[in-house]
């Protein structure tokens, strides 16, 4: 179930397919052909926008322009191609929208481009919906979505998890930590484990989920990791559902990343979890489920789950 996500997040889930062979195929088609489309024009943009500034900036300079006004020139003939390119391609589709126009600009400023990629991403799970390729793959929409949205968004009823993993500094080790946060009470657990493989995050995540009270583990939703892969083996091993957020929309596990954001201030993003010990991961996260927080009325998570198990 989609914690804190829109009506736009995916449950993944096998789903039989309805049409017939050469319907199926031809959805299909239609689907992949659209992806490799636009992923052929976000190399030519990513190829070209690069190019394009750096001849202006040559040019600029060998004119006698300052350093400054052959940067700024540059710069803005690399804008200048890449959203032309990617408004030209809308534009041939007949998908010229103020929306996508916006989107178009976007990926010409610093770290921006993420909104776009994400946006264009939930374009393509959109045509996927529409062409019923996604039932293809085994993928379906949650039936009741606005239900699960409405009683997690409002912290209802216990036992919706978000989970994610904090890993150790680039190429430094491959130990790092799942961590899993329940989403009403704020209790968290940090698993320390010696890689990142989907056999070793699911054999931890079931162990430590299954000992705790079935009726306070209901849904777990994750980032995109693939990490979290095998999906299907964690769901039939806890007997709950998966879900994952929407690509570049860590918003929807706000309660995860607020959480990893507590943990790493003991275990900053530099830091080696190979040079670490669970019995340290432990006595932390206890000391983190013993504080007391004010949505809580000044309870601690460990005190507010107790007392509604209870």
């Amino acid at each position: 179930m989609p914690i804190g996500t829109t009506s736009t997040a995916i449950l993944l889930n096998i789903n039989k397919p309805k049409h017939t062979r050469t319907s199926q195929q031809q959805e299909h088609k239609s689907w992949w052909w659209e992806i490799l489309e636009m992923i052929g024009v976000q190399v030519i943009a990513v190829a070209l926008a690069p190019f394009t500034g750096g001849l202006s900036e040559s040019l600029a300079l060998g004119l006698g322009a300052s350093d400054l006004l052959a940067s700024i020139s540059a710069v803005g003939v690399e804008f200048l191609t890449d959203f032309t390119i990617n408004q030209v391609y809308d534009y041939l589709k007949g998908n010229v929208t103020p929306l996508n126009t916006f989107f178009n600009i976007l990926p010409a400023f610093a770290g921006l481009n993420r909104i776009s990629r994400g946006y264009r991403t939930t374009k393509f799970i959109s045509l996927a919906e529409k062409t019923k390729t996604l039932e293809q793959i085994g993928i379906k929409k949650a039936k009741n979505l606005q239900e699960i949205i409405r009683n997690v968004n409002d912290r209802i009823t216990l036992g919706h998890w978000e989970g994610d993993t904090i890993v150790s500094s680039r190429g430094k080790s491959k130990s790092c930590l799942i961590t899993l946060v329940e989403r009403v009470s704020r209790f968290t657990l940090a698993i320390l484990v010696k890689n990142r493989t989907t056999k070793v995050i699911n054999k931890n995540v079931s162990y430590y989920l299954s000992i705790l009270p079935k009726n306070i583990v209901k849904t777990i939703t994750f980032d995109r990791g693939k990490e979290f892969s095998n999906w299907q083996q964690l769901e039939k091993n806890l007997d709950v559902k998966i879900y994952f957020a929407n690509p570049y929309s860590p918003w929807q596990r706000g309660t995860n990343e607020n959480t990893n954001g507590l943990i790493r201030e003991k275990f900053p993003k530099k830091f080696i979890f190979s040079k670490t010990n669970k019995n340290e991961v432990h006595k932390f996260i206890l000391s983190l489920n013993q504080r007391p927080r004010k949505i809580l009325n000044y309870l601690s998570p460990i005190e507010y789950l107790d007392r509604k198990i209870i």
